[in-house]
């Protein structure tokens, strides 16, 4: 019995199929592989750049903070020398005033008293003794109070005498200009004179 030659098994046409199918799969297969690693690749390299500029940005932060710290000590050593510049500046400025007052308030003192020749009133002779109050500041005086008297003496003021003019109701206020002076004036008499110093008259 003959076969029909196009129906005999063994023609290669189903091998040629299934090779075709497996190159198919393998080639599947290794796009698959290509695409993951090249997914990987990129990954790796997302993440260097990440790391990279994590890095930099932490850099960035601790600069930034440093220089804040920085920033924030300077702002409170200025504020300290500040205070202590302040505080000097008043010490110094108190003592530019007490020298001030000092250098411009008045001072009154007894200059050098001394006697003019005798003259006559009233039938008598009279000594003048003037005694100026001079005024050394570079202020005028606020009303100088003064009282004035004279006593003669036949012997040397002891060191204790009480001064009892201050209890004398004639009290005299004067204003002083600067380096000026106020006289204040004693007719002493020749006669009281003679009294002190019996020795010396004649």
């Amino acid at each position: 019995m003959e076969q029909n030659p196009e129906q005999q098994p063994g023609s290669g046409g189903g091998a040629d199929n299934s090779s075709h199918e497996k190159q198919g799969i393998a080639d599947a297969i290794n796009v698959l592989k290509r695409s993951y690693e090249a997914s990987n690749e990129h990954q790796r390299e997302h993440d260097r750049q990440s790391l990279i500029w994590t890095r930099r940005t932490a850099k960035a932060a601790i600069a930034y903070t440093t220089l804040t710290v920085l920033t924030f000590a300077a702002a409170v050593a200025a504020a300290i020398f500040a205070g202590k510049g302040a505080y000097h500046a008043g010490e110094q400025a108190e003592i530019a005033r007490q020298t001030l007052v000092t250098s411009q308030r008045a001072y009154v003192y007894i200059a050098r008293p001394f006697f003019r020749a005798g003259k006559k009133s009233g039938g008598q002779v009279n000594w003048p003794y003037t005694i100026p109050l001079e005024n050394g500041g570079n202020t005028p005086t606020g009303d100088v109070f003064h009282v004035a008297t004279f006593i003669v003496f036949d012997h040397p003021v002891p060191m204790t005498y009480p001064f009892p003019d201050i209890d004398l109701p004639i009290k005299f206020t004067s204003v002083i200009a600067p380096h000026h002076d106020i006289k204040q004036v004693f007719d002493i008499s020749q006669t009281a004179l003679q009294e002190a110093y019996p020795s010396d008259s004649g």
